[in-house]
């Protein structure tokens, strides 16, 4: 399994040299990489669409901005998920008046008619967790949707949001217990939750 990886790594790390070097083949390659990923984070914190595009190309600007400071330790995404976090961030600090949160839909628009039960029972994860989510501040959010949405350790969602691993844990804590509260509303919430204990 190993090999898969490091040629995974090999083939990132040629990429971005090409980025960094100001390739357009390259840069466009970038982007068709990480759009759906940049966007997708950026739809769950901005309910207009278009505000979210913006966010997105900004997003994206930013990758290609710092492509010289990536590092072939770790694969292209993690690298943008750093960049993609922070920049969110940071911008959702200065819009805070103007936004709510969205509905961000993790499995794309996949026809109900013909959608796996598997593909269902994420939409309808993807919706539970949503609503959750909206009951919180924005740091709480953001580490509460790394760790519930994309799957991050508690080390990793530090590291993403430039926070330390006590602080990430403080906020989750401070996150599941508005959280719980609205859990004994819906049992389906609860399983939910305690994915965020780990």
């Amino acid at each position: 399994m190993q090999p898969v990886r490091d040629e995974k790594l090999l083939r990132d790390q040629s990429l971005m040299e090409r980025v960094a070097s100001g390739n357009p083949k390259a840069q466009e390659e970038l982007v068709t990489m990480l759009w759906r990923r940049v966007n997708n984070m950026a739809r769950h914190f901005s309910p207009d669409p278009t505000e979210a595009e913006d966010l997105s190309q900004e997003v994206m600007l930013q990758i290609l901005r710092f492509a010289k400071s990536f590092r072939a330790d770790g694969c292209v995404e993690a690298w943008a998920d750093t960049i993609a976090v922070r920049t969110i961030m940071k911008r959702i600090r200065r819009l805070r008046a103007k936004w709510s949160f969205v509905h961000l839909d993790w499995i794309g628009s996949a026809d109900p008619a013909t959608a796996t039960e598997n593909q269902v029972l994420q939409r309808e994860r993807s919706e539970n967790i949503a609503v959750l989510l909206s009951k919180l501040k924005e740091n709480q959010r953001m580490v509460l949707l790394l760790k519930l949405g994309y799957g991050y350790t508690i080390d990793e969602v530090a590291s993403l949001t430039g926070k330390s691993s006590v602080r990430v844990r403080q906020l989750l804590r401070k996150g599941r217990t508005v959280l719980r509260k609205q859990a004994a509303k819906d049992p389906r919430w609860v399983e939910l939750l305690k994915r965020g204990d780990a």
